[in-house]
């Protein structure tokens, strides 16, 4: 099998999800995001090799900001990578499982087969601790929420928790599907 480093989508969804980093900023300014860096240059310093780096293992100070930015980001590399290829994608693997266009869920892209299917108990998965699923659950009824799950990304969120408490300020937000995550176990908070 040809490299997955080189196919045309898995360098998409790393522009994606770096690109995601950037309006992120634009979104929160420049002290939400040097915390948000500083937390991972600190991961990365802690860990300077093998599986914790670069975002550490969840229990540091570091880990809610880092948490909320790389969920996103996943989010995001993912999704619009899916908006470009769709049932097209290549197959990705994450979490020790193989995701491929219409498996293990008919009808859904290997991107999103991913997303749909993060498992935040995977014993193989150092990261899973970030939420990569999380913004995906709560927009695949095919509600697209994808504006108002952005815009609860302020400066003043710095976690999980605290981006949940945004979302479930605003009448019509996305309180039904956060409660569902809870109570599924998905969203951790």
């Amino acid at each position: 099998m040809k490299d997955p480093r080189f196919h045309s989508d898995w360098l998409k969804e790393t522009i994606y999800h770096e690109m995601s980093h950037a309006s992120h900023y634009s979104k929160v300014g420049t002290g939400w995001y040097s915390q948000f860096v500083n937390a991972e240059l600190a991961e990365i310093v802690a860990h300077p090799s093998g599986a914790l780096n670069p975002y550490g293992d969840g229990h540091s100070s570091n880990s809610p900001i880092i948490a909320l930015g790389e969920g996103w980001a996943y989010h995001i590399g993912h999704s619009f990578t899916d908006k470009h290829y769709g049932m097209n994608s290549d197959d990705w693997g994450d979490q020790g499982m193989d995701y491929h266009n219409g498996f293990p869920i008919a009808g859904l892209s290997s991107h999103l087969n991913l997303l749909e299917n993060f498992n935040h108990n995977s014993a193989t998965d150092h990261f899973k601790w970030i939420p990569t699923g999380l913004f995906y659950d709560m927009i695949d009824a095919r509600n697209d929420a994808t504006a108002q799950i952005f815009n609860a990304l302020q400066s003043d969120v710095t976690s999980v928790p605290s981006y949940k408490a945004r979302l479930q300020q605003n009448p019509g937000n996305q309180t039904t599907q956060i409660t569902d995550l809870e109570l599924t176990g998905t969203l951790l908070l």
